[in-house]
């Protein structure tokens, strides 16, 4: 038995080498579920080799819910190979809600690659908020360097982040060390962290 709870896995690879199935077996060769709750897997890729779609059986061939809490996942990726957007669906194709609060994640990235958003939306593309965290991050960079990173809620204004702020502004020397870094409330006024 492996750790990730099957006795023997089997692959399928497509023309460039990418494993688009992954199936689980006992030891009497019957199907199994593995410790993620799913019997195999089959995956797309696209022209970059990037997973764009992820879906999990059950024992019985159909689909069924990992213990990701989705049955489906797919995902768009931007030319650099960063991942754009990745939203989840169940067994029934319609979307569901990742730890009871978000469908899709959606990210964008500087020209360098740093992300500068990552927001969190439900099943009906409105933001949805983690719980006691935000909806929204956003991150503003002077080249590569990070000047500003603010929390939004799901009402798209400013609130306080895991952190115990809404936006924290960073200072740079010649030599691109942090040398300073503010903290502020959704209001826009200082405190002391």
């Amino acid at each position: 038995l492996q750790q990730n709870g099957y006795y023997r896995a089997a692959y399928a690879y497509d023309a460039y080498g990418n494993i688009v199935k992954e199936t689980y077996f006992d030891q009497n060769g019957g199907m199994m579920l593995c410790n993620a709750g799913y019997a195999s897997v089959e995956r797309k890729f696209d022209s970059w080799r990037n997973i764009i779609r992820e879906n999990y059986y059950g024992i019985d061939g159909r689909l069924s819910i990992s213990a990701g809490g989705y049955a489906s996942v797919y995902r768009a990726f931007d030319s650099q190979g960063n991942v754009l957007q990745e939203s989840y669906f169940g067994a029934d194709n319609e979307p569901v809600l990742i730890n009871r609060c978000y469908a899709t994640v959606k990210r964008a990235y500087s020209a360098f690659g740093k992300l500068t958003m990552e927001a969190y939306y439900d099943g009906e593309n409105q933001l949805a908020e983690l719980p006691n965290r935000y909806a929204m991050v956003q991150n503003e960079y002077q080249g590569e360097l990070l000047i500003q990173t603010t929390y939004y809620g799901a009402d798209g204004q400013p609130m306080i982040g895991p952190y115990e702020y809404a936006t924290v502004r960073y200072t740079y020397n010649e030599l691109g060390l942090a040398t300073e870094e503010a903290y502020f409330r959704p209001d826009g006024t200082s405190f002391y962290c």
